[in-house]
This record gives structure tokens, sequence and C-alpha cells, in this order.
């Protein structure tokens, strides 16, 4: 079925899914596909789109150029452009209009679009964003303009090529998922003050830090893991060097339920540990797959 659609047959739409039809089975070639977006996408929203609150585009390449009619989807709360080839400009040109006031994003995606960079500016037009996944990218800062991000509680991160974790991040405050994991962190050894990024982050649920230690640094629980008193489930799996001593302080996580240490079975974990993990298992569920 082609993707151009008429628009009169979308009025009252409230969720719109977008993205290239699927090879046929045992074929491995792809069907003929002009790689376009719907005609009304780059027509006035008013007549078609007044109740759309979703919009998700996948596999579409868009590079630098963003279909205008966006921004002007007064009603959108969730905006998904996921492996469109974006590029640096088209995200600041999305920023730019929707700093003009309308929508209201809840929940942004901008995952697998190999990203080297974000915008500086307008991140105040994303003050009521809940939900925000920059998941695999090839990101290495994040930019000052995210500590605006203040009612957000999900941030996505994970497989990008970050060195370290920005303080300015300490404003977000609200988190309560967090995924680090597959990034350039070297055991947070070039963020010292992740520690007191965790102690601003007092709402955290999840953590997750897999495969973000090297050689140059093995990744060591802060103690101040401690104080996020909330902390359900943690993933420290896939690493290079683990300070296996350093977790001795979970037992102090009351509500942690899950402990994920992925590809790590074969490592040889300290004895005290062992039985503080096994004094934890009738309420602590480790995985180690």
């Amino acid at each position: 079925m082609p993707l151009l659609m008429c628009c009169n047959n979308l009025t009252g739409l409230k969720k719109l899914a977008i993205q290239p039809p699927t090879a046929s089975a045992g074929s491995s070639r792809w069907p003929s596909f002009n790689p376009c977006l719907p005609a009304c996408l780059w027509l006035h929203p008013k007549p078609w789109a007044s109740k759309l609150t979703s919009l998700e585009v996948h596999n579409v390449p868009l590079t630098a150029t963003l279909p205008p009619t966006i921004p002007r989807l007064v009603q959108l709360k969730t905006l998904a452009l996921v492996a469109c080839c974006l590029q640096p400009s088209a995200v600041e040109q999305l920023f730019k209009g929707l700093a003009k006031g309308a929508p209201r994003l809840q929940v942004l995606i901008l995952s697998q679009n190999d990203l080297w960079q974000l915008p500086q500016e307008d991140w105040h037009a994303l003050l009521e964003l809940q939900e925000l996944d920059l998941s695999s990218n090839q990101l290495i800062l994040l930019p000052a303009g995210m500590s605006q991000l203040t009612t957000l509680t999900a941030l996505h991160l994970q497989h990008n090529q970050l060195p370290s974790v920005p303080a300015h991040l300490s404003t977000l405050w609200n988190l309560s998922h967090l995924d680090l994991s597959h990034n350039w962190l070297s055991g947070l050894r070039d963020t010292p003050h992740f520690s007191a990024l965790l102690s601003s982050w007092r709402q955290l649920r999840v953590l997750r830090l897999e495969n973000v230690s090297d050689k140059r640094g093995g990744l060591k629980l802060p103690a101040e893991l401690q104080q996020c008193e909330g902390l359900r489930e943690l993933t420290l799996g896939h690493q290079f060097s683990l300070d296996w001593s350093s977790l001795q302080l979970l037992s102090c996580c009351k509500a942690l339920h899950v402990l994920g240490l992925a590809a790590m079975s074969g490592a040889t974990v300290p004895f005290d540990v062992s039985m503080m993990l096994s004094k934890l298992r009738h309420k602590l569920q480790v995985v180690w797959d």
C-alpha cells in the first residue's frame, strides 16, 4: 500500500505511524518503495490533524528536511522520528518550530539517527517533556540547554559515544529512568561529579550502566547511590572491569529488586560480595544472562 494518503480520510485521526513496507517472506529484495511521507505532512494541519496526539515515522530518510507541519500539530504529545537519517539541522528546525508555542510534547524519540550533536538553544520548547530517547546515535556531549527539562522522568542515552555525564543534568530532579549503557564512560572515571548527580536524582527507579568501563577505568558504584531510596532496578552487565567490593552498598538499597549482571557470570566474585547477594536473594533477583 503506497504511503501517499488522502488527507480527507485522516480527519479525526489521533495516532499516525509511518514506515516502509517490509520485505516479503523468503525474499532478499525490498519491494519497490518511494521513501516519501504522506502529502498531508506538507499541508496545513487544521483540516486533518486537529486531534492528532501521536506521530511516529520510522525508516523514512528525512536527512536535513523536516516536514513543516510537524511543529504545528497543536495536540501532539508523542513524536517519534526513528532511523530517519536526521541531520542536526533538522532537529534544530524541530526545536525552533516547537518554541513558537505548540505542541507541548510529552514524549520525544530521536533514536537511531546517527546524530552527532544536538541544538544548543530552544530547549525551553520541551518544558513539559517526560520522556526523551536519544539512544543509538553518535553523541559525544549533551548541551547545557537540557538542564531545562525539569519535568523529565525518563532519559535514554544508551549506545552513544559520551565520555562523561555533564553536571548540568543535576536539575533533572524528577528523573526515574536513566540508561547510560554502552557509552565511552571509562567507568565514570571522567565524571567525578556523578556522586553529586545521584544526590540530585532522588527519584531514580531504574539505572542502567551496562558496558561503561574499559581498560582506562573500571566501574565503581558511588556511595551516594544509597540516597536513591526508590531504586528498583540496576543493571551493570558487560563490564570490562567492575569493582565488586562497591556492590556492598546495595545491601542498603532497600527497594532494589533486580540486579542485572549479564555476561559477568565468569568473573571472580569476592566471597563477602557473594555472601551479601546470597542474603538478599529473598528480595533481590540477580540476572546473570
